[in-house]
């Protein structure tokens, strides 16, 4: 073996015997610890399974491990240079023939590791997004839906936040390895985009602890303060 090989190995076995890397069984034994989390939407069990699938693929989870007759389904996020992967079961329960109990587990391969593009609480964000658009009679979407950004968080409705004229539009560059673009100023907004450091970013307004950016793709949202510079 060369020396890249065993630096591979070395690697791996740190991560098993030291770190106990998370694994599609470790999804498992949550579920039945009760962890994750719940919700029960308005819709048939086969509903939500396609709507379950439909998420997933938008995350680029293409190989899912399906379990119909036990009502669940299993896959895993891909790995990056700055990412491992997550390990995401997803559980179908029928409440009634009109109502469907989801629940989401996720579990990083990495246990130190701090950062996670998909978490479930995203999963639901997605899930319940794309029920808004089924239930007007569209198809199920083969990309993420984005939502208009809302000037301002509901329990504090603005309707004038400080969008400034263009000539005094500033630009602002990503500091954070990654972070996130969201439709509305705080962190339970659904996801509009996710960036990579040194992205650069067009600052058309702001509210509180949020700056209202523009992307160089034209998409717009809202992103923290804290996070560019």
């Amino acid at each position: 073996m060369d020396k890249h090989g065993i630096k591979i190995l070395r690697l791996i076995l740190i991560c098993v015997w030291v770190t106990g890397c998370a694994t599609a069984g470790d999804v498992l034994r949550a579920k039945e610890q009760g962890k994750g989390i719940t919700h029960v939407y308005p819709v048939n069990a086969d509903l939500a399974w396609r709507i379950a699938e439909t998420v997933l693929h938008w995350r680029g989870m293409d190989f899912i491990e399906e379990h119909p007759s036990k009502g669940y389904m299993l896959t895993k996020t891909r790995e990056s240079s700055i990412s491992w992967a997550t390990f995401v079961g997803v559980w179908i329960e029928p409440v009634d023939n009109d109502n469907t109990k989801v629940t989401v587990i996720t579990k990083q391969r990495d246990p130190t590791e701090f950062w996670t593009a998909f978490t479930e609480s995203v999963f639901h964000e997605e899930f319940a997004m794309e029920i808004e658009k089924v239930k007007k009679g569209k198809s199920l979407s083969l990309v993420p839906p984005v939502v208009k950004p809302q000037l301002g968080p509901p329990e504090r409705p603005v309707t004038s936040a400080p969008i400034p004229s263009l000539s005094t539009v500033t630009t602002v560059i990503v500091s954070w390895t990654l972070a996130n673009i969201r439709s509305g100023p705080g962190d339970k907004y659904p996801l509009v985009a996710t960036v990579n450091q040194g992205y650069p970013l067009t600052v058309i307004g702001e509210y509180d602890e949020w700056f209202y950016v523009r992307l160089e793709d034209g998409r717009e949202g809202w992103i923290k303060k804290g996070v560019v510079k």
